[in-house]
This record gives C-alpha cells, structure tokens and sequence, in this order.
C-alpha cells in the first residue's frame, strides 16, 4: 500500500489562497462596518452592516449542505470562491461609484 503525503504543493496553495480570502474577507466586512460608522455616525447601522454580512454564513450552509452531501465538492470550492470573488468586485465596485456620487454632492 502506498502513502502519499497531504501536505504536497497542491494542498499547501489551496491551505494557503482559502487562508487570504478568509482573512480578505474578514478585514473587508470589518471595514465596511467602519466606513458605515464614519459616514453615518450611527453605531446601530454599523451593527446592523455585521449582522447582514454574518446572515449568510448561518442560513448558506442550512440549506445548501443536503445538496453538496450528493455531489462532488471539489466543485462547489472553486465556485464558492468564484461568487465569492464576483460579490466582493461587485460590492467594492458600487462602494466606489457611491463614493463618487456623496463626493460630488458635497
């Protein structure tokens, strides 16, 4: 029988992109809530910010888990990671666009 080593290059990238998009995303919500407070002033809204992104971390898996028990789950990382990717580009892109509007407005 032959034993092959789990710390290869393959598991050792993946360890170690999963590790950057967690502390990303982490860092990112972290600095929304901020961005929140510094705007409006209001910490009820910044809570509120954490309460909305955290919702999906506790509803997702609830639902979902059934479904990825029946199929392959190399899959659903990489498009996790994909719509992951996707929303926070999307999100930073309207935080911008909004940025830029409240600026001119001024």
């Amino acid at each position: 029988m032959t034993t092959t080593k789990l710390w290869n290059r393959n598991f050792s990238l993946m360890i170690l992109a999963s590790t950057m998009g967690t502390v990303g995303g982490i860092a990112g919500s972290f600095a929304l809530a901020f961005m929140v407070f510094d705007e409006i002033g209001s910490t009820l809204a910044s809570a509120l910010i954490m309460v909305i992104q955290l919702l999906p971390f506790l509803v997702i898996p609830i639902v979902i888990a059934p479904i990825m028990d029946r199929l392959p789950r190399k899959i659903f990382l990489a498009m996790g990671d994909v719509a992951n990717a996707f929303l926070i580009h999307n999100e930073y892109r309207a935080q911008s666009v909004q940025y830029l509007v409240y600026r001119d407005l001024k």
